[in-house]
């Protein structure tokens, strides 16, 4: 069976307009009583609630602060600081990988990317080699974030946990996600056969679902020039994340943002039907299911 995915909890939940409008919620504090506390223009509070805008460092801090004072017992010092470091990491275009990597930054990525994803309406996403982030099990996030010299285990066990939040957006039916993958990265083992097998009959579920389309990138495809080396995900017309191995960029530029739209259409038509697709994910997950 796929890996079950943890429910969330108020202090666990990435930083969200959502978020800061439960907590102000808590305290019973009206919008104008909690940014005429904290100092804050209504109008900023009021669309970084909407999800309108990103919630700045100082928006943050200034309202969590608020809210600590009127009985939220969750916003600790340590609870709060987390959640400025997410909004600094909001304002972050280029995250060069020795940074994300840095002790304590790999999980706040995460949850970077996370917003990202649960403000759009369509998610466009292509990886050659590595199952697509919010597709993954939690034993196959786990490989991925891997604790080692520049990952301690702390914060690869948090990266695994944000990847899971970001995985339970997919069954939001206002959010449409459309998924290109290399048939590469089905085929390669990671952990075991039986690990293999069942992010494979994830993936299989996961592209039933009527907001999902996932589509595969055969091997054996003719192709006018030769696939892209990097992965991507598109953020309805608004931004782009572009991964590669020395770092990640988070583009807005509508010229560039437009060529990514334009290649994940191309890599879609070459791709496999959806109903094609999924007859091979679990012709795979079969296979590895009888080795294992």
């Amino acid at each position: 069976m796929p890996d079950a995915q943890p429910s969330s909890s108020p202090d666990s939940l990435p930083l969200s307009g959502e978020l800061l409008r439960a907590l102000r919620e808590q305290t019973g504090l009206s919008q104008n009583q909690a940014r005429k506390a904290a100092g804050v223009g209504q109008s900023s509070l009021s669309r970084t609630e909407a999800g309108e805008s990103r919630p700045t460092p100082r928006l943050v801090r200034a309202v969590l602060q608020v809210y600590a004072q009127h009985g939220v017992d969750s916003l600790t010092p340590e609870r709060i600081d987390e959640l400025v470091e997410q909004a600094q990491a909001l304002e972050v275009e280029r995250v060069d990988a020795r940074v994300v990597l840095q002790s304590g930054s790999a999980h706040r990525f995460q949850w970077r990317i996370h917003e990202a994803e649960r403000v759009a309406r369509l998610v466009r996403s292509y990886h050659p080699s590595v199952i697509i982030g919010p597709l993954q099990t939690r034993s196959y996030a786990g490989a991925v974030f891997t604790p080692d010299a520049q990952l301690d285990e702390q914060d690869a066990a948090q990266s695994v946990d944000a990847r899971m939040e970001r995985a339970q957006l997919l069954a939001d039916p206002s959010r449409s996600w459309q998924m290109v993958q290399n048939e590469q990265a089905l085929r390669w083992l990671v952990g075991s056969y039986r690990q293999q097998a069942e992010q494979l009959e994830s993936i299989a579920g996961i592209a039933t679902q009527p907001n999902v389309s996932f589509r595969v990138l055969a091997l054996d495809t003719v192709a006018p020039r030769p696939a892209p080396v990097s992965g991507f995900h598109l953020y309805d017309d608004t931004q782009a994340l572009v991964g590669t191995e020395s770092g990640s960029t988070l583009i807005q530029d509508p010229d560039y943002i437009a060529m990514y739209a334009q290649l994940h259409a191309e890599l879609s038509e070459l791709a496999l039907s959806e109903g094609e697709s999924l007859e091979l994910v679990r012709h795979l997950a079969d296979d590895y299911r009888e080795r294992s």
